[in-house]
């Protein structure tokens, strides 16, 4: 079987959760002895290139294209790479026959569909007019038509496509396969900081990353030796200004060096290392699909607070595998955050239950067997 998954954001090039999901479900079936090829076009804001790059990497072909931008206009340069993409995808199955095309809903980037003999999967991960208030129209028009357009739905979760479906005014068959996360053996882990506090994930107010700025305001008053680390692409701007020195003025002068922004991290070499050594996680967010963020902690046995609202309670039991905040009251943010502080006994429950609930509901191997069986069913239905 061989599966082509469109991604503009395969490792190791400026990514976020797509960019992570491809990564562990190409490497997984790989070891299953399937064939993986990931072809993607490149903003130069996440990989900066001229030419066209194909690479293997553990036995993944990736073809990597830089976005061409032929006019001034954006619907122009939009349609353009979409149809170049379209064509390299055709180009692929004249010289290596494919099996399956699978696609994130995010951006649209194959709205009008693929190889007529080929199903085409869309996976609802988030797309831009269901997290973004300001979404361009024409995004969301190539969203909406992709999926129209797709053989097949998956989605990360109940609430990712019930509300996607909503939003488009959609009626589509779906089948939830939650996400899961593939944690690299380490021989040696790195000592628990019971100072530190951790957020990991895209520096963005939808992430809950103001109110919990404004939470630790609260917390240092308190707990003044405690540090937060924010890990993740911090590009943001609010006014022109960058959002790191927004989010600043909501620290008093005394607590700006408890407040540590690392930028963007390698996975394996750095971010992991870090949550080994982090107490505990904080995700706020507003709004999620299936985040890789809290699943990722929770592997690694940290506690975790995460965000009542979208998808949260279908990761967390609150009060038993984590806690479930108010991700838009920073009085609540701040409250949960202090428990944990308070309580070590409560941490390290929730922690190996978060643990726990992974390995039973989310473990890396069934997800796998998951998505193959998803897969075969697909072709013996052809």
């Amino acid at each position: 079987m061989h599966i082509c998954i469109i991604c503009n954001e395969y490792p190791p090039s400026n990514h976020g959760g797509i960019g992570s999901f491809t990564k562990d479900l190409a490497i997984g079936l790989i070891d299953k002895g399937y064939k993986v090829s990931v072809i993607g076009i490149y903003s130069k804001y996440v990989l900066n290139i001229e030419e066209n790059i194909e690479e293997n990497i553990n036995g993944v072909e990736i073809q990597r294209y830089p976005f061409k931008e032929i006019s001034k206009s954006k619907k122009v340069n939009y349609l353009y790479n979409r149809y170049i993409l379209r064509e390299k995808i055709i180009k692929l199955h004249k010289k290596e026959h494919i099996d399956i095309i699978e696609a994130p809903e995010h951006g649209g980037w194959i709205p009008l569909g693929t190889i007529k003999e080929i199903p085409l999967i869309t996976r609802l991960h988030s797309s831009t007019t269901l997290l973004n208030k300001r979404f361009s129209r024409l995004i969301s028009f190539f969203e909406k038509w992709q999926i129209k357009n797709s053989d097949f739905i998956i989605s990360v979760s109940k609430y990712t496509a019930e509300e996607t479906l909503k939003v488009f005014n959609l009626k589509k068959d779906y089948q939830i396969i939650y996400n899961s996360i593939k944690i690299p053996y380490r021989e040696n882990r790195k000592q628990i900081n019971k100072k530190m506090i951790l957020f990991t994930g895209s520096i963005v107010p939808k992430k809950g990353v103001t109110e919990l700025i404004r939470a630790m305001n609260v917390v240092f008053k308190k707990f003044p030796k405690v540090e937060l680390y924010l890990a993740g692409k911090n590009l943001y701007k609010i006014d022109n200004k960058n959002y790191e020195d927004y989010l600043r003025d909501f620290i008093s002068n005394k607590f700006q060096k408890n407040i540590h922004f690392l930028g963007s991290l390698d996975r394996e070499k750095e971010l992991i290392p870090l949550l080994e050594q982090a107490y505990f996680c904080c995700f706020p967010s507003h709004i999620e699909a299936f985040s890789l963020a809290p699943l990722e902690a929770m592997a690694l046995e940290k506690a975790v607070i995460y965000t009542k609202y979208a998808s949260g309670k279908e990761l967390i039991e609150d009060g038993v595998s984590g806690l479930l905040v108010d991700a838009k009251n920073h009085n609540d943010i701040a409250d949960k955050i202090i428990k944990l502080l308070e309580d070590n006994r409560l941490c390290q429950t929730l922690a190996k239950n978060g643990k726990r609930r992974v390995d039973k509901m989310f473990s890396y191997e069934q997800w796998i067997k998951k998505n193959i069986k998803f897969y075969k069913d697909i072709l013996d239905e052809k």
